[in-house]
C-alpha cells in the first residue's frame, strides 16, 4: 500500500499511512523504507525524509541496499547534496546500487567530475558498472565536453556488452553530439540495430543544436516512415533547428502538425521555441503578441528570449517593454540588465544605461559568472570570466596578450559596447573582454594541444559577441577549428566563419559579401565620421533622402556596397588584400577598384586606390612599359559561342619547377583562360592527352584552334587527332599582336604575375599557376566588361579571404598558403625596408631566372645629370656595373622611400665569408645508395637560423675537428624538418612564450627542435 500511494499523485498519504502502522506497533521492514524516502522525495520533504533516516539508523536499516539508494535520492531531492555524499561514504563496502545512486545524484546536480571520479572509484573497487552507471558516466562527460573520456567508456561499452541496450547507445549518441563530435554520433545512431523514439529525437537535437535544421527534419521524415511515433521531444528538437535555420512558415507548420496530428499538448519550451523562431527572424511584434496570446502564463524565460531578439535586431524601445514585462516576473536576474544595457549602449543612449545600472544594484541582481571548460589530455579544465593576471599562469596570461596583438593585426576589434561599465574607458573595457572565459580556454588549448588538433570548449552560457567575434579570427589566423558549446547551440568556427551564420539569417551581414566580424568596427568609425553620421540620421528621417544610400542596424550601405569612413583603418589592408595577394595579382588599377567596388564604397574611393596602385613597390619594379604596338589591324572573325573558338601558346624559357618547364594557355572569347603545366620533353601527343584531360573534359571539342606556326602543332599526329573531331587548326604567325594577339596579351599577364610572386624564388613559379588563373579569370576584362569567371559561370567569382601577411601560422595551416605567404613577405620587404630588413635567402652564385628577373631595380638617389638623356645614380659600394644610365633605362620611383635598394647577386661584388658553426641545430639520418648518413643541420656563426644548412656529419667532424657535435645539439620537444622560422616568423626567440603549437613525436637518436 506505502509502494502505490508513494507512485501516485498524492504521495503524503504513504506518510500518513506509515504513521497509522506505528501506532498499531507493527515493525516497517527494508521496502516500507524504500516506499517511504521514494514519497519524500517526490514532494521535498526534508524533515520526514530525516525522521525516516533516524528511524533506520535506529532499527540497524540505514545501510540496506535497499534503503541506501532511497536515502540518497531524498537527499538529493530536496537539494542536499553534501547529505546524500555523507550518507555514501558512512558505507563500509557500498554495492554497485549505491554507487550508481549517488553518482546519479552527483551528475543530477551539475557535479559530473565529481561523479566521474566516483565512477573511476567504481571500477578500481572490483565492482562491475551496470548499464546504469554507463547511463550517468556518459551523461557526465556529456555535461563536461570531456570526449576523450566519452571515446573511453564508449569502448568499455563495447568491450563488456552494454552496447545492446538501446538506451546506452542513445546516451552514446547524446555524449558525441554534446561533446561536439556529430559524425560520431551519427556513426552510432546508424550502426544501432534497433532504435526507439528517444534515440530518434537524441539524434533529431544532435543536429539541430550543431545547426544542421535541414538534417534534422529529414531524420523526421526517416523516422516516420520507420513508424516511429514522434513525441514532445522530438517536436522540441525540430522546432529548434527551424529556428536556428531561419524556417518560420515550416516552424508553424510542424508546431500545429505536434497537436493536430500526435495529439501533443504544447509544453512552455515548445512555445518558447516559437518565440525564438520569430525574434530571429526580426518579426518582433508577432513574437510580442504570441507571448501575450498564450493559453497558458508565460514565464520569465520567454520574454527573456524575446529580450535578446530585440538586443540582435536592435529595437531599443521594444527592449525596453520587454523588461518591464521581465520584473513584474522576476527582477532578480543580472542578466537581462547587461543585455538590454548594452542594446542601450550600442545606440548610445547613455542616461538608460545608467538607470539600469543602478536598478541592478539596487534590486542586487549579479550576473551569473561565465565559465568555459577544455578538455586536455583527458583533464577538464575550467576557467571563469575575471581570471586575470592573478589567477591564471604567466605563460598563459602572455600567450593571451600576444594573441590579441595577432588578432588585431588580422582585424579584429573588441566590441566594448558589451562591457556594462559606462564610465569606464575603452582601454579598461578591453582588458575585460580580453580575459572573458572562452577566449582563456581557446588560449590554453592552442598551448596544449598539437597542431591541427580541433579545440573544443564548454561554456555555461551563452557566447559573449566578443569572443564569438574572436573565435572567427583565431580560427583563421591559427587556422585552428574550433567547436564551441553554449547553452544554446554549438559553434563550429572554421576559416574565419560560425556555422551559425550559415543556419540562420539573424546576422544583418548574413547576404553582405563582407565579413560580419567587423561590424562593431564599421558602426564605431560610422559614429565618429560627422558627414556619415550625418546621412545616417536623415536616411532614419526620411529613407528616400539620400539617393543609393541605406542603413541596416546602424550600418551605412551604398547600392548594396558597405560604406566605410575614408579615415578608418581598415581600408589600407584593404587596398593591400585586393591588390598585393595572389587573388589581387598586383592588377593595375581599374582592376584593383572593381575588385573593392563589388562590395565596398568610401568617399574619394578611385583617388585613393590610384595613388596606391601607383606607388606599389613591387608594381614599379615587375611591370613591362605598355607601347602601342606598330603596323595595321587584321582582326580575327567575330565569335559565336564560348570554348568553340580558342587559342594557344606556350610560355618557355622558365626554370624548372617540380620538372614542369612550361606553361600552355587556353583561351578566346569568353577570355576565359586555363594554364596547363608541361613538362619538357614535351610532343603533340602528350600535349593533345592534357588537352583532352583539362580542356575537353570540361568544355567539350572546339570548333577552332589559333595557334602559332610550332612545329609541335603541325606534326600529322595532332592534325589527324583534331580533324577526326572536327577541328580545324587555323595557323597565325607567332608574335603577330593583331592575329593573335589576344593570347600574347594574357602570356605577358601571366609572366608579370609570376614576377610579382616568383621572382625571388624562380623554382616555385608552379606553385603559383593556380593563384594565377583564379586572379586572371576573377579580374575585370575592359573588353567584355565584366569577368571570364561571370561570362562563364554567370555569377560573380567568390572572394577568398587570405591569411594576412604579418599573421604566425602554425603548421596546421595548409602549404601551400603558408608557401604563398612566406612568398609574399619576401616581396614586401621592398617595401618596408625602413623597418625590417629581410634576410637574403637565395645563394650568393646563384642567377635569378631571366624570364622571372624584375624588370626594374632600385630606388637609386640622383647624383647628376650628364647630358641630355643619361643620368647617373648612387649606386651601391659593392656594385659591378657603371652608375650612368640612359633615360630610357629608368623611370620614377613613386612612394616615400627611406632606404635604398639593392642591385641583384649577379651584378654585386659578394664578399668573402668565413663560415664556422655555432651549434646543431638538429639530426638526422638517410640513406644514400643503400649507406646510411648522418646529417646534422648547422646553424652557422652570426647567422640567423633560417640560413642553417644540411650537412654530413663525418664532413663537420674532419673539417673543424674542434667544433664538438654532441655538445652542441639544440634539445628541444619535438619539430619536425622544416624551416625554423615557418611558424615563428624572423624574430626566433625560444625563452618568450609563444602560443604557436609544437608537434609533438617520440623522442629520436639525436634532437629536435620545437617551434614554441
Amino acid at each position: 500500500m506505502a509502494r502505490g500511494y508513494a507512485r501516485s499523485n498524492d504521495p503524503l498519504r504513504a506518510i500518513i499511512l506509515f504513521c497509522r502502522v506505528l501506532w498499531s506497533d507493527l515493525v516497517p521492514d527494508d521496502y516500507t523504507f524504500s516506499s517511504l524516502l521514494k514519497a519524500c522525495s517526490k514532494v521535498k520533504a526534508l524533515e520526514e525524509g530525516k525522521q525516516l533516516h533516524c528511524f533506520a539508523l535506529k532499527l540497524g536499516v540505514s545501510d540496506n541496499i535497499y534503503v541506501v539508494p532511497t536515502l540518497i535520492n531524498m537527499y538529493t531531492s530536496c537539494g542536499e547534496i553534501d547529505d546524500a555524499r555523507r550518507v555514501f561514504d558512512k558505507i563500509d563496502e557500498p554495492c554497485v546500487v549505491a554507487y550508481n545512486a549517488i553518482i546519479t545524484s552527483l551528475a543530477r546536480n551539475n557535479q559530473p567530475n565529481e561523479a566521474l571520479a566516483l565512477f573511476r572509484e567504481l571500477q578500481e573497487s572490483g565492482l562491475k558498472p551496470t548499464d546504469v552507471t554507463m547511463l550517468v558516466a556518459l551523461s557526465s562527460c556529456a555535461m563536461l565536453g570531456s570526449l576523450d573520456l566519452g571515446r573511453w567508456i564508449h569502448e568499455y561499452v563495447k568491450k563488456y556488452g552494454f552496447d545492446r541496450y538501446v538506451k546506452v547507445n542513445t546516451a552514446l549518441i547524446d555524449m558525441y553530439a554534446k561533446c561536439g563530435s556529430l559524425d560520431d554520433a551519427v556513426n552510432v545512431f546508424r550502426g544501432m540495430p534497433k532504435r526507439d523514439t528517444q534515440t530518434w529525437s537524441t539524434i533529431i537535437i544532435a543536429y539541430a543544436t550543431h545547426g544542421d535544421g535541414f538534417q534534422a527534419i529529414s531524420m523526421l521524415k526517416e523516422m516516420k516512415k520507420e513508424k516511429v511515433q514522434p513525441d514532445e521531444i522530438t517536436f522540441l528538437g525540430i522546432l529548434y533547428a527551424c529556428s536556428h535555420n531561419g524556417l518560420v512558415e515550416e516552424g508553424f507548420e510542424y508546431f500545429h502538425s505536434m497537436t493536430n496530428e500526435y495529439g501533443i499538448v504544447p509544453s512552455i519550451k515548445h512555445y518558447g521555441c516559437m518565440v525564438d523562431l520569430l525574434g530571429r527572424a526580426g518579426r518582433l511584434d508577432e513574437a510580442y503578441k504570441f507571448i501575450d496570446e498564450l493559453p497558458i502564463k508565460p514565464t520569465p524565460i520567454l520574454w527573456r528570449t524575446l529580450l535578446s531578439a530585440c538586443s540582435s535586431h536592435g529595437n531599443v524601445e521594444m527592449g525596453k517593454q520587454v523588461m518591464e514585462r521581465i520584473s513584474e516576473l522576476d527582477d532578480s536576474h543580472g542578466g537581462d540588465y547587461v543585455i538590454l544595457s548594452n542594446l542601450c549602449a550600442r545606440y548610445g543612449k547613455w542616461d538608460d544605461v545608467n538607470h539600469l545600472r543602478k536598478m541592478m544594484i539596487d534590486k542586487g541582481a549579479v550576473k551569473i559568472p561565465g565559465c568555459s571548460s577544455i578538455e586536455v589530455n583527458n583533464v577538464v579544465h575550467e576557467f571563469f570570466a575575471g581570471d586575470g593576471i592573478h589567477s591564471i599562469s604567466t605563460t598563459l596570461h602572455r600567450a593571451l596578450d600576444e594573441l590579441i596583438k595577432e588578432l588585431k593585426l588580422a582585424g579584429y576589434v573588441a566590441d566594448t559596447s558589451l562591457v556594462f561599465h559606462p564610465d569606464m574607458e575603452d582601454e579598461d573595457k578591453e582588458i575585460i573582454l580580453r580575459y572573458h572565459s572562452e577566449k582563456i580556454a581557446i588560449t590554453f588549448g592552442l598551448l596544449n594541444t598539437p597542431p591541427g588538433t580541433t579545440i573544443r570548449v564548454v561554456k555555461n552560457l551563452r557566447v559573449c559577441g566578443d569572443c564569438h567575434n574572436a573565435a572567427k579570427f583565431i580560427s583563421l589566423v591559427f587556422g585552428r577549428q574550433i567547436i564551441l558549446r553554449d547553452v544554446q547551440r554549438f559553434h563550429h568556427f572554421k576559416d574565419g566563419k560560425c556555422s551559425c551564420e550559415l543556419s540562420a539569417a539573424s546576422f544583418v551581414w548574413k547576404d553582405q559579401p563582407v565579413n560580419h566580424c567587423m561590424q562593431p568596427r564599421r558602426r564605431k568609425e560610422v559614429r565618429q565620421d560627422s558627414e556619415l553620421q550625418k546621412i545616417v540620421e536623415e536616411l532614419k528621417v526620411n529613407p528616400e533622402s539620400k539617393v543609393g544610400f541605406t542603413v541596416n542596424q546602424d550600418i551605412l550601405f551604398y547600392k548594396g556596397r558597405l560604406v566605410l569612413s575614408p579615415n578608418s583603418p581598415t581600408i589600407p589592408l584593404l587596398l593591400k588584400e585586393f591588390h598585393e595577394t595572389p587573388m589581387g595579382g598586383h592588377s593595375g588599377f581599374l582592376r584593383t577598384y572593381r575588385r573593392l567596388a563589388a562590395n565596398l564604397y568610401w568617399p574619394g574611393m578611385q583617388k585613393r586606390i590610384r595613388d596606391f596602385v601607383r606607388a606599389c613597390d613591387t608594381c614599379q619594379r615587375q611591370k613591362y612599359a605598355a607601347t602601342v604596338p606598330g603596323g595595321l589591324l587584321q582582326p580575327l572573325s567575330i565569335l559565336n559561342a564560348i570554348w568553340e573558338d580558342l587559342s594557344l601558346d606556350f610560355i618557355t624559357g622558365l626554370p624548372r619547377s617540380k620538372g614542369f618547364e612550361a606553361v600552355l594557355v587556353v583561351d578566346r572569347l569568353s577570355k576565359y583562360s586555363h594554364f596547363l603545366l608541361l613538362k619538357h620533353p614535351y610532343t603533340a601527343k602528350s600535349v593533345a592527352e592534357l588537352f583532352v584531360k583539362e580542356i575537353v573534359r570540361l568544355h567539350g571539342v572546339p570548333i577552332s584552334i589559333i595557334s602559332d606556326r610550332d612545329p609541335l602543332f603541325v606534326s600529322h599526329f595532332w592534325m589527324e587527332l583534331f580533324k577526326l573531331q572536327g577541328t580545324q587548326l587555323n595557323m597565325s604567325s607567332a608574335y603577330d599582336l593583331e592575329t593573335d594577339g589576344q593570347t600574347e596579351v594574357t602570356n605577358r599577364c601571366l609572366e608579370s604575375y609570376l614576377r610579382c610572386f616568383a621572382s625571388e624564388q624562380p623554382k616555385t613559379w608552379s606553385h603559383w599557376i593556380p593563384w594565377a588563373e583564379f586572379w586572371y579569370n576573377s579580374t575585370f576584362h575592359v573588353s567584355i566588361g565584366k569577368t571570364p569567371f561571370e561570362v562563364v559561370y554567370g555569377r560573380q567569382p567568390p572572394n577568398i579571404i587570405r591569411f594576412l601577411s604579418n599573421e604566425k601560422k602554425v603548421a596546421a595551416v595548409a602549404m601551400e598558403l603558408s608557401e604563398r605567404d612566406e612568398a609574399l613577405t619576401q616581396l614586401k620587404a621592398h617595401s618596408l625596408r625602413a623597418q625590417q630588413q629581410m634576410k637574403k635567402q637565395q645563394s650568393v652564385a646563384k642567377r635569378i631566372n631571366p624570364k622571372l628577373a624584375a624588370w626594374f631595380y632600385g630606388p637609386f638617389k640622383i647624383i647628376e645629370k650628364l647630358g641630355e638623356v643619361a643620368y647617373k645614380l648612387q649606386l651601391p659600394a659593392h656594385s659591378r656595373i657603371h652608375p650612368v644610365f640612359h633615360v630610357s633605362l629608368l623611370k620614377k620611383a613613386i612612394g616615400d622611400y627611406a632606404v635604398q635598394g639593392d642591385l641583384p647577386k649577379e651584378l654585386e661584388i659578394q664578399p668573402v665569408e668565413d663560415f664556422y658553426p655555432e651549434k646543431v641545430v638538429r639530426s638526422r639520418i638517410i640513406n644514400q645508395g643503400g649507406v646510411s648518413t648522418p646529417l646534422s643541420l648547422i646553424q652557422w656563426k652570426n647567422k640567423s637560423i633560417e640560413d642553417a644548412t644540411w650537412e654530413d656529419s663525418v664532413f663537420i667532424r674532419g673539417q673543424f675537428p674542434e667544433f664538438n657535435l654532441e655538445d652542441k645539439i639544440f634539445t628541444k620537444e619535438g619539430g619536425i624538418d622544416r624551416n625554423l622560422t615557418e611558424e615563428v616568423g624572423l624574430d626566433v626567440n625560444y625563452d618568450k612564450p609563444k602560443i604557436w603549437r609544437v608537434y609533438k613525436r617520440k623522442r629520436m637518436e639525436g634532437a629536435e627542435l620545437a617551434h614554441a
